[in-house]
């Protein structure tokens, strides 16, 4: 049984999906999930590639005093599930070796300037194009966005 369930487990969590967007012409081949993490996701819908075009569209957050000995590194897993395909990010923390980053490496940057993400989850996206596309996103902390 799980240990939260329903609107308030979804407030709770901060892992939950809050808005989906699907291109609206042309091959429908990824979407975009925003959430309560506050980052944007590209998923495939290529069964070939589920797993090698999954990535992180919003840059990463400026690391935490803790993490900036660092970096964070994003791996996908996909499996069947009742006849569904189910992709995973793993997220995990990999700190940097004593003696310095392996050579033809250079350190991840570590809280340069103010944080571009969203303080609060994302609760809407669409496409705009003006001369180039852009990605607009709604959050939860009253902020729209614009992302080249």
């Amino acid at each position: 049984e799980p240990l939260f369930s329903g609107p308030a487990a979804a407030r709770c969590s901060t892992s939950s999906v809050r808005t989906l967007w699907l291109p609206p012409r042309g091959p429908q081949s990824f979407l975009l999930a925003g959430g309560a993490d506050r980052k944007v996701r590209h998923w495939s819908l290529d069964p070939e590639h589920h797993t090698s075009e999954a990535y992180v569209v919003t840059p990463p957050d400026p690391m935490s005093p803790r993490e900036k000995g660092g970096c964070k590194t994003a791996s996908y897993s996909a499996s069947c599930v009742d006849n569904a395909v189910v992709v995973q990010e793993q997220t995990d923390f990999l700190p940097q070796r004593a003696e310095g980053p392996s050579r033809g490496t250079s350190p991840p940057p570590v809280g340069r300037g103010p944080n571009p993400n969203h303080r609060d989850a994302i609760l809407d996206m669409c496409m705009v194009t003006l001369e180039s596309h852009f990605l607009v996103t709604a959050g939860r902390d009253g902020l729209v966005k614009l992302w080249r």
